[in-house]
């Protein structure tokens, strides 16, 4: 679980407060962000819209049925629902209940419960069957899943003892767990690479590793679709899934773009910049030989003689540049590898 995140308790009676005031103090002290809410101060029912939508994790201490009822109409999908937990005020058990995997509610259950001194309740079949769970494998991977529906049926071949083949072309690191097998074909697998849309088996999930830095430059002023078009063709053509991104970098003269923070904010990553002095010191030997596209007008606009390939470079930790500068109407991109493996 990431740390800073918004965790919101909800109590109904002064023995829940209690509880969940201790399980707040456990959250804060693991560098969460927990905010206790009183069913009896605040009609939890009116705000629970707000509460689903702007919570990572939401702590019901209380009864499952009473949190059940409150959060069914604004179950979405797996990969967006927040992760949902319920404890009792005896301090029994806490209970994962939505998003075990992906939202991490399995993980936060085990985590109160060791602070509470109660019982992790924990439901995934994958889990109660101690078989290999694709979701959970995804997001330790550092992996985005691009088609969700898939899960289940990974899933059910894992826990039928059905072979699920795997295919990708990353270095692997480790044995494959029990029920993978690698493949190029067959009924069901999973496929890890960058389109995610590469579909060799008959039921593909498609895992995308998040691991690729996109360094940008463009004109003052540049019009944030303009720039957003640009990026997706640019992605598009070179097969990249957006998911694949994990940072938008560019020179601190662009730290206030609208174009570039704009971008990085839909696509939830960080936008990262660098002084002049910082991307002239990527040198070409550091980048073990690669030459960046240097231009003079750059250099006498900037300071520099590359931003877009630099920044990329410098994000991904000195990666590998794997899309060299491309350019259109005032605007560069570039994007950058960082060193992975698939590991297990």
């Amino acid at each position: 679980m990431k740390k800073h995140e918004k965790v919101t308790v909800i109590v109904f009676t002064d023995r829940a407060k209690a509880v969940g005031e201790e399980a707040a103090r456990l959250l804060e002290s693991g560098g969460y962000a927990p905010e206790v809410l009183d069913g009896r101060e605040v009609k939890i029912s009116a705000e629970m819209e707000r509460i689903f939508s702007d919570s990572r994790f939401i702590v019901f201490v209380s009864a499952v049925g009473i949190a059940i009822r409150l959060i069914a109409p604004f179950v979405r999908a797996k990969d967006r629902d927040p992760g949902i937990v319920a404890a009792d005020e005896g301090k029994n058990f806490v209970i994962s209940l939505l998003s075990g995997h992906l939202g991490g509610a399995n993980e936060l259950s085990e985590m109160l419960a060791d602070g509470l001194g109660a019982v992790p309740v924990i439901t995934t079949a994958t889990d109660v069957n101690e078989k290999f769970a694709v979701d959970v494998w995804t997001k330790r991977a550092g992996c985005a899943i691009e088609n969700t529906g898939a899960i289940r049926h990974i899933s059910a071949a894992v826990l039928k003892d059905e072979k699920v083949g795997f295919y990708t072309e990353f270095e692997t690191e480790g044995e494959l767990p029990a029920g993978l097998e690698r493949a190029g074909e067959g009924r069901t697998g999973i496929c890890v690479d960058f389109s995610g849309k590469c579909a060799p088996f008959d039921v593909t999930l498609n895992a995308v590793p998040k691991i690729l830095s996109v360094g940008a430059g463009c004109r003052k002023g540049t019009d944030p679709e303009k720039f957003e078009r640009f990026f997706y063709h640019v992605l598009n053509e070179e097969g990249i899934s957006p998911s694949a991104v994990e940072s938008i970098s560019s020179i601190d003269l662009k730290k206030d773009e609208e174009c570039m923070t704009g971008l990085a904010e839909k696509l939830g990553v960080p936008f990262i910049t660098y002084s002049a002095e910082d991307l002239d010191g990527a040198g070409n030997t550091d980048s073990g030989g690669y030459e960046f596209d240097e231009s003079d007008f750059v250099r006498r606009t900037t300071g520099t003689g590359n931003v877009c390939e630099r920044s990329a470079f410098l994000s991904s930790g000195r990666g590998k540049i794997t899309v060299k500068k491309r350019s259109e109407g005032g605007m560069t991109l570039a994007v950058a590898i960082r060193d992975w493996k698939c590991r297990f």
